[in-house]
């Protein structure tokens, strides 16, 4: 099952949806909740406010309003935010988030046979955009007998890159499934170890970032007494992402006991965060293990 969607992911010969849909039986068979929510939210699309929608997801596209005119004149309208205005009004601006679904995205695609696509803006937003607005332009504009429009415009580019990148996160997940437990299909057997093993390998690929194994490497490995001391700082907001005290005290007597062997220090390092993330996406809060292994890869 794996290999045959391994090959047809990277030959094109199905559609990013069909594979993520396929990737559901493979979830079903090991099990994890990490893997299962990312499938989700790619196939049904992300929620308005998720704090891990992707980077390749936010992008630039500026919003445009439009004072239309009888007799066909249009007229481009400046949006000019105050000095004041708050970073949040100024990324909403100039960025939009592409929350649709893969399959929502395909489609899209492949129904329009332009390089553009634009997207229209709902009146109440036109009209709370109409604010910023000169009074005098707005003047001229209802003496014209004219009425605004409002859309983004965006280049069919930037969702084309989204399909690519949510691609390569589920061929790269897929192959290092593949490598590891090569008879994934038949002898999967679900235990800590394959757990933490299957836990790693997902949330590296899906998250990005240093892959785990290598966040005991470099030249501030003998340097134990700062990591613990930082991770005491980080005490509670690690608990706050779920993290139980217990596995704070182990990952602490980790550090000291094995910070002048790279190879076991990055070995036993590895295991704490894959049982960990185990642990946090049996709570439902797989929402935080990107910050738990940004916090672990930090610390040495």
């Amino acid at each position: 099952m794996i290999k045959q969607l391994i090959n047809d992911i990277a030959l094109d010969k199905i559609k990013l949806s069909q594979a993520l849909t396929r990737t559901k039986l493979i979830q079903n068979k090991v099990k994890n909740d990490t893997l299962k929510n990312w499938l989700k939210k790619e196939l049904e699309g992300y929620e308005f406010e998720d704090k891990f929608l992707p980077n390749y997801r936010r992008v630039y596209s500026e919003i445009n309003l439009i004072a239309q005119f009888p007799g066909g004149q249009e007229t481009k309208l400046p949006i000019t935010l105050p000095e004041e205005a708050e970073e949040q009004d100024i990324e909403f601006l100039k960025f939009h988030k592409i929350h649709e679904s893969i399959t929502i995205i395909e489609i899209q695609l492949s129904e329009n046979d332009t390089n553009k696509s634009y997207i229209n803006l709902p009146s109440r937003l036109i009209d709370s955009l109409s604010l910023l607005l000169p009074k005098a332009l707005m003047i001229q504009v209802k003496m014209g007998g004219g009425t605004l429009q409002g859309f983004r415009e965006m280049n069919n580019i930037l969702y084309n890159n989204v399909i690519e990148q949510t691609k390569q996160k589920l061929l790269d997940t897929l192959i290092e499934l593949d490598n590891e437990f090569p008879d994934l299909e038949d002898e999967y057997k679900i235990s800590e170890e394959n757990t933490n093993k299957l836990q790693n390998i997902v949330t590296n690929n899906i998250y990005g970032g240093t892959n785990p194994m290598n966040i005991a490497l470099g030249e501030n490995v003998t340097q134990s007494g700062n990591t613990i001391n930082l991770i005491e700082q980080k005490t509670e907001e690690l608990k706050s992402y779920g993290v139980e005290e217990e596995e704070i005290i182990e990952l602490k007597e980790i550090i000291k006991k094995d910070s002048n062997d790279k190879s076991k220090l990055s070995k036993n390092v590895l295991g704490w965060l894959g049982k960990v993330s185990a642990s946090i996406s049996a709570k439902g809060l797989y929402e935080h293990i990107p910050q738990i292994t940004e916090f672990v890869q930090n610390l040495i």
